[in-house]
C-alpha cells in the first residue's frame, strides 16, 4: 500500500516527493515492522533474568566445547544444545562470528543494490 503511493508515478510522486532508489520507503516500512515486532515479541527472558541477577553470564567456554568447535566441519547447533543446561542457570552471549558475517551480507547486498539504482 505505503509503495503506490510513490513507486510509478503515484501521488507523492506527482507532488513532487523524490525517493533515490527508494531507500526512504524502504526504511520506513523496515522501522515501522521492526518496531512492532519488537513491541509484540518483547525483550528475551534470559536477558531480564540476568540483568536481574537470576543467572550467570559465562563470560568463558570450557576446554571440551572449545575443541569442538575448532574442528572442521564443526556442528555448531549440536554443539550447542550438549553444551547448554537448561538448569545450569548459564547464559551464554551471542556468536560474534554471526553478526559480523549478517552485517557484512547486508552491507554487500545494499552495496550491490544502491549501486544498480544508481547506474539505472
Amino acid at each position: 500500500m505505503i509503495l503506490a503511493w510513490t513507486w510509478g508515478q503515484a501521488w507523492l510522486t506527482q507532488e513532487g516527493f523524490k525517493d533515490f532508489a527508494g531507500s526512504g520507503i524502504i526504511h520506513l516500512i523496515g522501522g515501522v515492522a521492526g518496531f512492532w515486532g519488537a513491541l509484540i515479541v518483547g525483550e528475551r527472558t534470559s536477558k531480564v533474568r540476568a540483568r536481574n541477577g537470576q543467572v550467570k553470564v559465562a563470560t568463558n567456554l570450557s576446554k571440551k566445547v572449545k575443541r569442538e568447535l575448532s574442528q572442521p566441519g564443526a556442528d555448531y547447533s549440536a554443539i550447542a544444545q550438549n553444551a547448554y543446561k537448561a538448569g545450569s542457570d548459564e547464559l551464554v552471549p551471542n556468536n560474534n562470528t554471526y553478526i559480523v558475517l549478517g552485517t557484512l551480507i547486508v552491507i554487500t547486498g545494499y552495496m550491490f543494490f544502491t549501486g544498480g539504482r544508481t547506474l539505472g
